[in-house]
């Protein structure tokens, strides 16, 4: 048909629509396996939220553990003070030999250590607090 001067309020309008019975069995499909990987990361939170309170949990009473440890060995440090004093004025008095004082001396060293270790181990303690708290120790 040959074009023409004038306008006529017709209109032509044409889709294609394709559609495969397998398009639609492999969407189902995979709207499973998206729904199957959606549950697995919800899992995997919940999962990571109890580490992280049993992390922070342990962290907590690790500290506390920490801190009656420093303060026994504290005292235990002031025992064998007080043990090392005595044994040395015995000594000066003749009471007791020397053997009694080196041991009364390799008990205060021991006290000693003890607390060195106490304090090392208060130390690590606030820092797994501080890491599972997420905060730079």
């Amino acid at each position: 048909m040959p074009q023409q001067q004038r306008f006529e309020a017709t209109w032509e309008v044409s889709a294609v629509i394709r559609w495969a019975p397998n398009d639609t069995v492999a969407a189902l499909g995979r709207a499973r396996q998206l729904d199957a990987d959606l549950e697995r990361a919800y899992a995997d939170v919940d999962a990571l939220e109890i580490a992280v309170r049993v992390d922070v949990a342990e962290g907590y009473h690790g500290m506390l553990a920490a801190q009656s440890a420093i303060e026994s060995a504290r005292l235990g440090l002031t025992a064998a003070r007080e043990g090392y004093r005595v044994t040395r004025e015995q000594l000066q008095a003749g009471i007791v030999n020397t053997t009694t004082l080196l041991q009364a001396q390799s008990e205060l060293i021991r006290a000693q250590v003890d607390v060195v270790e106490s304090a090392i181990g208060l130390r690590i303690a606030k820092a797994t607090l501080l890491r599972a708290i997420g905060e730079t120790p």
